[in-house]
This record gives structure tokens, C-alpha cells and sequence, in this order.
């Protein structure tokens, strides 16, 4: 917290991963939130799926990953894009091993040191975008479940293209009818 020390910290790990959204306006519109020490699963919430029917089977024993010598984490949420920032002992030997299993298990890109740039990543389900605390392996099958969904839709989200569309424009009228700034 020293505004003088700017030199990158090794015992600091930064993920970032870009959301795709649904309709915000329906939970409440929370375009910035944030937690201390969100949940990464250590496996997937999801057992299997009847692609017949549809039907979700859910993993009685999700198991929440521990990541030795982690300090403290929080993750930010602004708009469509989430950062992890998780805090290592500084002293740690496991700091390398625990960001190869995060960049391994979880769909988030790494921001490392000396990177310029970073593409991110989009990965999300209606569950953790939602309670965006909980944060899913790569192989977590609700993700799927959203894909499987939008297939059967036809390949698009008509209805909530529209009503996005629609909620932007009230957010607008709103935006003109009461602007910043004026008293």
C-alpha cells in the first residue's frame, strides 16, 4: 500500500475474466460489486446431463479448492468483466504451483507481469453470473446447459436481445431526464 513502491509483486495474482451477460435490469442492475474471498469450486457443480430430456443432475460433493499460503482474495465485478485478485504469503514456496492450478482449473486469463496485453476470456453460466462469488472449473457443466439452451432457441436470444435493447433505452430516457451535474 506503499504509493512509492511500484515495482510488480510476486506474491500477488491477478485473474480477469469478461462475462456475458444477461439481462441485468432483472437482478437489480448491479453493474459494480464486489466480495473478500470468493468460493472456487475444486470440481464441477454439475454430475451429468440428460440430453434427452434435459434434466440437470447436480454434484452432491462440490468441494471448495484451497490454495496454500493464500492470504487474502476479492473479486470486483464492473459491468461485464470480473477480477480475482488473490494475495500470497510473500514468503511462499507454492505460489507458482497455485497460479499453474488456477490457470489450469478455471477459466480466467492471467495478468502477469510484463504483459502489455490480454485477451480475456468469456466464460460464464446463469449461476455464477448471478452469484458471480462462486466461481466454476472450466469443465462445469452449467455452462453447457447455457449453450444447450441457446441451440434449442433457434442460435440466438431473440427475446433478450430485445430486452436489453429496451432497458437501454429506458436507461437513457432516465440518463436525459435527470443529468449529472445539475442542481
Amino acid at each position: 500500500m506503499d504509493i512509492e513502491d511500484n515495482i510488480p509483486k510476486e506474491n500477488v495474482t491477478v485473474l480477469a475474466v469478461n462475462i456475458s451477460p444477461v439481462p441485468d435490469a432483472v437482478f437489480g442492475n448491479l453493474k459494480l460489486r464486489w466480495c473478500k474471498d470468493p468460493i472456487l469450486y475444486a470440481n464441477s457443480t454439475v454430475r451429468n446431463v440428460d440430453y434427452e430430456t434435459g434434466q440437470i443432475y447436480l454434484n452432491e460433493n462440490v468441494e471448495k479448492e484451497k490454495f496454500p499460503d493464500l492470504r487474502v482474495s476479492y473479486l470486483f465485478k464492473f459491468n461485464s468483466v470480473q477480477f480475482l485478485l488473490l494475495c500470497w504469503d510473500k514468503s511462499s514456496d507454492k505460489i507458482e504451483q497455485n497460479n499453474i492450478v488456477l490457470e489450469c482449473q478455471y477459466p480466467y486469463c492471467m495478468l502477469k507481469a510484463g504483459n502489455t496485453t490480454v485477451t480475456l476470456a468469456k466464460c460464464t453460466d446463469e449461476f455464477n453470473y448471478h452469484h458471480f462469488e462462486h466461481i466454476h472449473v472450466r469443465w462445469d457443466g452449467l455452462f453447457e446447459v447455457a449453450v444447450m439452451r441457446k441451440y434449442a432457441s433457434g442460435g440466438n436470444f431473440k427475446y433478450k436481445d430485445e430486452y436489453e435493447k429496451k432497458w437501454d433505452e429506458e436507461e437513457q430516457k432516465i440518463i436525459d431526464e435527470h443529468p449529472r451535474g445539475k442542481r
